[in-house]
This record gives structure tokens, C-alpha cells and sequence, in this order.
């Protein structure tokens, strides 16, 4: 290439609109502070930001079994919370034939860090335009998931088995 060259260069052009789609995640947790781990410590968070599958089972009520690292849920859960699960050990949200449904209206219901297993129920987000937000590797076993727009937004592997994922028109 012409060490000359600029956006009128050789006055071509590349035939027809470029459309860019830029997918970009934050995480949940602080990583440039400007060297000090409590730069945002007093800064108001409208998410539900769990640390790891204990601390999710705490907040949508359902029970957690250490030894497999499980969360299950033992009758239909609402929240209208987004949920931030920070890097943690993989674990499995047991859905138990029940229905959690996630009311949030951001762009997603559920963001996790964690590779993590979904199954057995439906996690609806009827007015999120994602539904999971997957950093890490994800498996959806028997399971229905609901959103607006996207059932599945993923940074890394997918598994589907056995599943529907439902999204709106858009």
C-alpha cells in the first residue's frame, strides 16, 4: 500500500454500506481503580452482583448444595433484578420444572463469569433484549429460555440439548 494512502485512496469506494455490530460486556467487578481496590466503593449498584452460585441461591431464595455446587429452585421465582455472577467455580441453576422469571429491562436478565449449566425449567426474561450474557462456557440441558430479543449472547462455547430457546420479533 501506498505510504500516501488515506480514506480517498485510489477515490474507491467498497460498493455498498458497511454495517459494524459491536458487541462489548463490562464486568462486574472493578479493574482499573487508578491503583485503589476502593475507588468505586460508594458507587450505587442496580444490579443483583453475586459472587459466586451460594450468593445467587441467597438472593432468588433457592436452595444450594455446596458439594455439587447447584442451585435449585423449589417453586417459581420473580425477580426484577439483573444478575451479575462474578468469576466463581462452574455450577449448575437446577430450574427444577419451575419457572424463574427475570423482569429487568436492560439489556440483559443474566450475565455470568462462571461456566455454568442451565436445566430442567424455563428462565424467562420477557423484557430483556438478552436473555444470558455468557462469558464463560454455558449448557442448556432440557430447558426453555425466554427473551426479547436474544435467548443467548456468548463470549465462549454453547451447548444446547434437548431445548428451546424463544425470542420476540426483533
Amino acid at each position: 500500500m501506498q505510504e500516501g494512502a488515506d480514506n480517498d485512496y485510489q477515490n474507491k469506494s467498497i460498493g455498498s454500506t458497511l454495517d459494524i455490530v459491536l458487541n462489548a460486556g463490562q464486568y462486574a467487578y472493578e479493574t482499573d481503580g487508578f491503583d485503589n481496590p476502593n475507588y468505586d466503593m460508594g458507587a450505587t449498584l442496580l444490579d443483583a452482583n453475586v459472587a459466586d452460585a451460594a450468593d445467587l441461591a441467597e438472593e432468588i431464595g433457592a436452595q444450594y448444595d455446596a458439594d455439587t455446587r447447584t442451585v435449585t429452585l423449589t417453586k417459581p421465582v420473580t425477580t426484577d433484578k439483573q444478575m451479575v455472577i462474578a468469576d466463581c467455580e462452574a455450577f449448575t441453576l437446577d430450574l427444577n420444572g419451575q419457572t424463574m422469571t427475570m423482569t429487568s429491562t436492560p439489556g440483559y436478565a443474566l450475565e455470568s463469569f462462571a461456566e455454568m449449566t442451565i436445566r430442567g425449567g424455563t428462565l424467562a426474561a420477557p423484557n430483556a433484549q438478552r436473555g444470558i450474557y455468557a462469558h464463560a462456557p454455558l449448557t442448556v440441558e432440557n430447558a426453555t429460555l425466554e427473551a426479547k430479543d436474544v435467548a443467548i449472547a456468548a463470549f465462549d462455547d454453547v451447548t444446547i440439548q434437548d431445548s428451546t430457546l424463544e425470542m420476540g420479533e426483533n
